[in-house]
Order: structure tokens, then sequence, then C-alpha cells
């Protein structure tokens, strides 16, 4: 397991204190090792990183923004869904033909339907 004493980039870990039984100290056992938590999201790769400290993804997304700490790659990714400014405008004959294509297939649907 992650949790020994190892070396890493010159530096060595310290062991992880033991994780709590009762769910509602955990995120008290978070917030009484933040220091650790930070330093070793900075020094370790994610997936050792999550082992080590035994923290799901979802867990680590919160406290993330709880404490302010940005993403390791920078800026977080603009959504892929297209902005309005970024779609075309349409002509009036484009909606058009938008609209005829639709009733058209509308049409097809229901011959078929019946």
């Amino acid at each position: 397991m992650v949790n020994k004493d190892t070396k890493v980039e010159g530096r060595e870990l310290k062991p992880v204190p033991p994780k709590p039984k009762r769910r509602k100290a955990i995120w008290a056992y978070w917030e009484k090792n933040k220091a650790a938590i930070v330093a070793d999201y900075r020094g370790l790769p994610l997936r050792e990183f999550f082992k080590r400290w035994r923290i799901s993804s979802n867990a680590w997304g919160k406290l993330k923004n709880k404490w302010g700490i940005p993403n390791k790659q920078g800026q977080p990714q603009a959504a892929t869904r297209p902005r309005a400014e970024d779609t075309p405008v349409r002509t009036e004959h484009e909606k058009y033909l938008v609209l005829v294509g639709y009733r058209q297939a509308v049409r097809e649907l229901l011959i078929e339907a019946s």
C-alpha cells in the first residue's frame, strides 16, 4: 500500500494518519490534515494521491472547491457545448428549409407508423 514512508522527488512522505471509522468524523479528519493533503496533491500523481489518502474523486472535488485549490492543469476546461455567439446565424431561407425538412420527416414517420 502507498501509506508507507516513501520518497517522492527528493522529499520523504510521512505516513498518513489512520482514517476515522465514523463517517461523520471524516470531514474533520480531512480538515485537520489539510496541509499534508494539499502538499501530496501537488507532489503526487492523482492515482497515487487518491490511494494514499483513501479519498474519492467526488469528495476531493468538494474539498478542492471548499479550500479554493486550482486544478493541476491550470484553468478548468471550457464547456464543450457551443455558445450562442459561436453558432452561425441562419437566414430566413435557411430557417424555412430546416422547417420544411422537419415537417417532411414527421410526415414520413407518420406514414411508416400507419
